[in-house]
């Protein structure tokens, strides 16, 4: 039903519009304050970007699944042409179309 109505699961736009959230957060377009909470790393590995966050440590899952435990992880999961673009609009839809790629990559 999704696919005849054009939609994403729902486990895929909540991602996106966790990303975008953290996105307007960290560029000063939405006041959350994050900037406490959020931690460069000193060094960027071949999995993560240039703009990636330290990981929390959590030791309770109820924490863990939390938002910005799990929107980090995500976060730094984006490619560095996505994580370096500070439009919020087309932040989102770079998100939303490196999710469709990693789909389709995966189905092939």
């Amino acid at each position: 039903m999704l696919e005849k109505l054009g939609w994403e699961p729902l486990a895929t736009r909540r991602r996106t519009r966790r990303l975008a959230i953290l996105h307007k957060s960290i560029h000063g377009h939405l006041s959350l304050p994050v900037g406490n909470l959020l931690q460069p790393t000193l060094r960027s590995s071949r999995h993560s970007n240039s703009r990636a966050f330290k990981p929390l440590s959590t030791s309770k899952d109820c924490y863990k699944h939390s938002f910005i435990p799990r929107t980090v992880k995500d976060w730094n999961s984006l490619p560095e042409t996505v994580v370096t673009i500070t439009d919020p609009k087309q932040f989102k839809e770079a998100v939303e179309n490196h999710q469709r790629n990693k789909v389709t990559n995966q189905n092939n």
